[in-house]
C-alpha cells in the first residue's frame, strides 16, 4: 500500500504531507479545488511525463517522495527490482529546464529515502509503477485498455498459466531444431566448398605439428642463434682470461694463494684470508668450467637460425588465422574435425531433425487447440460475470464480450489467439474495443467492473478512480461505492469524487481545498473525523457549503444505511 506522499512545490502545493491508509480512501471538496493534483502527484512520482508548467510559480523545481509498504507484495516483484522491502521509497523532481531525477530506495527503514538511494531512469520508474498502481479516469495508466494485458488477464482469470508456460517451452524447443535445420540446409555445391575449406584448415594446422609452449621455446632460442658467432667469441676469450692463458686468472689467483699460505704459517691472523682465497679460487674454477661448457653448447650454425625463423614465422601466421596462442589454434583445429563430420553427416542429422520437428510441431497444435478451446470456454463465463457487475453501474443496456480470434498458422510464444476485450454501452451499437471508449466516467465504471471480477487474479495492488461519477445518479452512485468497497477488502482503492453516496463509503476520508495566503494560492488537504465526514456528506448531498440540519439529517441516514451494507460486506 500507498504509506505516505510528500509534495513540494507541484501545481497549487506548496509544502504537503498526506499519511494514507488500507482500503477506501476517497477525496471530496468543491469544484476546482484541486483534488486531482494529489493523483497527478502521484502519477507523476511513478514515471508519468508532465511538463515544467507543473512546477509551482516561483520554485525551480518541484518534488514528490512516496513511500509504499511492499512487504505483502509478490516475491517475483521484488526479485524484478532487486527490492529488499519492507518499505519502498520514490523520488522524484523536476527542474524548470526540463531535465527530471529520480531515485529508488529499498530499506526496513519507514522514513523517506533513507539509506543507501539509487538512481533510477524515469522509464524503468515508470515500469515500477506499472506494477504498483492502475489509474483509472483522467490519466493515461490504463493497463487493461492495452489489448496485449487482455491475454494475460483471460489465462490468469482461467489460471491457464501453468499451460501457456508449457506452450512457450514446446515453441521454444521447435525454434531451437528450426535453426538445426536451417543450418543443414544448404546446396551441394556449398556443402562441398565449405568442405574443401574446413579440410584445406585443418590440414594446415596438423602439418605444422604445434606443440602447446613451443613458441616461447623459440622465442628464447631466437638471440642465442641469431648472436652464435658473438656468443662463441666472447665465451672462448673469456675461458682463456680465466683459466688458460699464462696470465689468466687462475694462474694469479693460484700465486697468490701459495704467498697466503707462506703467510699463514707465519702470522696466524691472516688464516681468514688464505680461507676466503681459497673460496674465491674454488669459485673461480667453477666459472671457468661453466663457460667451457657454455662454448661447447653454442650452435653457430646458420641453418638452425633459418629453421628457427621459419618457425616462429609459421606459427605467427597461424595464430593471426586461427587464435591468439598455440592452445587457441589446436582448439581451432578440433572444432574443425566436428564441423567437417558435421558436414559429412548432415543427411543423417536432417533426417533425424525433420521427424523431430514433427513430432515437436504436432504437440504444439495440440497443445495451442487445447487451450483455445478453454480460452473460449473461460472467455464465455468471464463476459457473462462482468456484464452482470456491469449492468447496475448505469448501464442498463451494455454488452461485454471477450473476443478469441484464433490464427491456427501463427502459434506464436501463448498461442494463435487473439484476445480482445469489446464493449458496447448502448442498444443498437455494435462490441468495439474497450480503448475506443471516449468518457473518462464511462471508462472509470467500465474499469470498476472489471476490476472487481479480476480482484482475486489481478496482482496490481493499488487502484486509482477519478471521474467515476461522471454522468451517474444517485443509486447508480450507492452501487459505485458499494464495489468501490467491496473491492478495497482486498486492495488499497484512491478515488475522486463529488457524489455523497460513494464518498459515504469511504474508510478514509479526505477534503481537498484551495487557501489564498499572503496573495498567493495553496491546496490543503485533511483527514476528517467522524463529524466532519458527516458535515462533508452533507455538503455534497446539498451542494451548499453550509449545509442545513435537514442536510446533516439526511448525511446521517445515507450514513447509517451505508454502515448496513459495509457490515453486510465485511
Amino acid at each position: 500500500m500507498l504509506e505516505k506522499i510528500h509534495i513540494k512545490n507541484f501545481a497549487l502545493i506548496k509544502n504537503l504531507e498526506i499519511n494514507f491508509f488500507p482500503g477506501l480512501n476517497v477525496f471530496t471538496g468543491e469544484t476546482g479545488a484541486g483534488k486531482s493534483v494529489i493523483i497527478e502527484a502521484l502519477s507523476f512520482v511513478l514515471g508519468s511525463r508532465l511538463s515544467s508548467d507543473i512546477i509551482r510559480e516561483g520554485s525551480d523545481f518541484a518534488e514528490v517522495d512516496a513511500v509504499f509498504n511492499i512487504n505483502s507484495f509478490p516475491e517475483e516483484f521484488l526479485k524484478k527490482y532487486s527490492l529488499k522491502g519492507p518499505v519502498l521509497s520514490v523520488k522524484r523532481q523536476l527542474f524548470r529546464k526540463g531535465k527530471s531525477k529520480a531515485f529508488i530506495n529499498s530499506s526496513a527503514d519507514k522514513s523517506a529515502l533513507s539509506g543507501q538511494t539509487k538512481q533510477i531512469s524515469v522509464s524503468g520508474l515508470s515500469e515500477i509503477g506499472d506494477d504498483i498502481i492502475d489509474f483509472h479516469g483522467q490519466n493515461e495508466h490504463q493497463s487493461l485498455l492495452k489489448s496485449s494485458v487482455h491475454r494475460e488477464l483471460l489465462d490468469r482469470y482461467g489460471k491457464l498459466e501453468p499451460e501457456v508456460i508449457q506452450l512457450k517451452e514446446m515453441r521454444l524447443e521447435k525454434k531451437a531444431l528450426e535453426q538445426k535445420s536451417l543450418a543443414l540446409k544448404m546446396s551441394a555445391q556449398e556443402k562441398e566448398r565449405l568442405l574443401d575449406l574446413y579440410k584445406y584448415q585443418l590440414n594446415e594446422i596438423e602439418e605444422a605439428s604445434l606443440e602447446i609452449g613451443e613458441d616461447e621455446e623459440l622465442k628464447a632460442l631466437f638471440p642465442k642463434l641469431k648472436n652464435g658467432e658473438k656468443l662463441l667469441s666472447l665465451s672462448n676469450e673469456a675461458y682463456q682470461s680465466l683459466y688458460l692463458a699464462d696470465n689468466s686468472a687462475s694462474v694469479m689467483i693460484e700465486k697468490s694463494y701459495s704467498c697466503f699460505e707462506s703467510l699463514a704459517e707465519m702470522d696466524e691472523t691472516l688464516v681468514g684470508l688464505k680461507d676466503r682465497l681459497e673460496s674465491v679460487k674454488i669459485n673461480l674454477e667453477d666459472i671457468a668450467g661453466e663457460m667451457r661448457v657454455y662454448s661447447s653448447s653454442i650452435n653457430n650454425d646458420p641453418c638452425e637460425l633459418e629453421n628457427c625463423l621459419k618457425r616462429l614465422d609459421m606459427i605467427s601466421r597461424l595464430s593471426k588465422k586461427y587464435g591468439g596462442e598455440i592452445k587457441d589454434i589446436l582448439a581451432f583445429a578440433k572444432n574443425l574435425v566436428g564441423k567437417i563430420s558435421d558436414l559429412e553427416n548432415t543427411d543423417i542429422k536432417q533426417q533425424d531433425l525433420t521427424s523431430k520437428l514433427e513430432i515437436i510441431s504436432h504437440k504444439l497444435l495440440l497443445k495451442a487447440e487445447a487451450l483455445h478451446k478453454k480460452r473460449m470456454e473461460f472467455a464465455q463465463k468471464l463476459s457473462r460475470e462482468v456484464k452482470k457487475e456491469i449492468a447496475n453501474l448505469g448501464f442498463k443496456n451494455a454488452r461485454f464480450s471477450v473476443s478469441v480470434q484464433a490464427d491456427e498458422a501463427d502459434i506464436g510464444p501463448s498461442g494463435y489467439d487473439d484476445i480482445e476485450f469489446l464493449f458496447s454501452a448502448n442498444a443498437g451499437q455494435s462490441l468495439k474495443p474497450l480503448k475506443y471508449i471516449a468518457s473518462g466516467g464511462e471508462m472509470s465504471r467500465i474499469m470498476l467492473g472489471l476490476k472487481t471480477v479480476f480482484a482475486a487474479s489481478d496482482k496490481v495492488p493499488i487502484l486509482v478512480f477519478d471521474e467515476i461519477d461522471t454522468g451517474v445518479g444517485s443509486v447508480v452512485g450507492r452501487l459505485v461505492g458499494e464495489k468501490l468497497f467491496k473491492l478495497a477488502r482486498d486492495k488499497q482503492i484512491f478515488c475522486i469524487t463529488h457524489m455523497a453516496q460513494i464518498a459515504s463509503f469511504a474508510d478514509t476520508h479526505f477534503f481537498i481545498e484551495k487557501n489564498s495566503v499572503k496573495n498567493t494560492t495553496e491546496i490543503s488537504i485533511k483527514r476528517l473525523d467522524s463529524a466532519r465526514h458527516k458535515s462533508e456528506i452533507a455538503r455534497l448531498l446539498s451542494g451548499k457549503v453550509e449545509s442545513s440540519l435537514l442536510g446533516v439529517k439526511h448525511a446521517a441516514e445515507l450514513i447509517d444505511e451505508t454502515d448496513k451494507i459495509k457490515i453486510a460486506r465485511q
